[in-house]
């Protein structure tokens, strides 16, 4: 256990180091900001780019709910991913409102408000597979908030420099890409938990790969549509589909606890 865990830490600190190492700062992209559908309804700027984050606040509100309503022998003090779960839920509602505020009047100190909330979510959605599957003791009071500090410390690094000049995307490219591999290698090393399954994973995975294809392709969908949504919108919600599977997951145990509670 103590190797295969020396063995993940070792490869998360060696694909940290490679992308500082290998590559040179990653300046924004100065036309981040102007996103395809940018009509103004019912007094909104940018309507359907900003409205859509209501499901990310859906999802994570009825994460929290699920939560609360789980069964008590794997409720709150029970499952050792418990605080690391409410954490994601309550992330995924930040980053429903973060990208809200964002895409009301899109610019970079806008943007900080809708990066951290996804560094957060990511962080704690790695620490709810160490909770379950590498350290299920009184670890998770360690290394939780230290991911969490690190994840909003990379929006803020990027904030800081490119006040200062052009700006360094690699520490929140880190922060966002490096839990989900880190997750995967998890689910490899320590296949049996009560949380998510390694097939439930890839499932947020391949959305959420998904969601990172609409939004390259946001002015394509866009016309394609007819202009009934635009790929950033869409990505919105494909994203938050992602975030509804560890939803769906707890109220499998909720309604069938024996059953879920061990998987590979």
């Amino acid at each position: 256990m103590q190797l295969r865990t020396a063995a993940l830490i070792i490869l998360s600190l060696a694909l940290s180091l490679a992308v500082f190492g290998l590559l040179d700062p990653i300046a924004q992209d100065p036309t981040y900001h102007q996103f395809s559908d940018q009509r103004l309804v019912a007094g909104i700027p940018n309507f359907h780019d900003t409205l859509s984050n209501l499901a990310f606040l859906a999802t994570g509100f009825f994460g929290l709910l699920a939560l609360a309503c789980l069964p008590a022998g794997i409720a709150r003090g029970r499952a050792p991913w418990w605080p690391a779960a409410v954490w994601f839920f309550f992330s995924v509602m930040l980053i429903g409102l973060g990208s809200a505020y964002y895409h009301l009047a899109p610019d970079n100190d806008r943007l900080l408000w809708d990066r951290i909330p996804i560094t957060l979510g990511a962080m704690s959605l790695l620490s709810t597979f160490i909770a379950d599957r590498v350290d299920s003791g009184r670890g998770i009071q360690l290394y939780l908030p230290a991911l969490l500090l690190a994840g909003a410390g990379s929006a803020v690094y990027w904030w800081l420099t490119q006040a200062a000049g052009q700006g360094d995307l690699r520490p929140y490219v880190v922060a966002q890409f490096l839990p989900l591999l880190a997750i995967a290698c998890v689910c490899i090393a320590y296949p049996t938990g009560t949380w998510l399954s390694g097939q439930k994973f890839a499932t947020m995975l391949l959305l959420y790969g998904l969601a990172k294809m609409s939004e390259s392709n946001d002015l394509l969908i866009y016309l394609a549509s007819g202009g009934i949504i635009s790929g950033h919108s869409l990505k919105h919600y494909l994203a938050a589909l992602a975030t509804g599977i560890p939803v769906v997951h707890l109220l499998q145990l909720r309604h069938s606890p024996s059953r879920y509670l061990v998987h590979t």
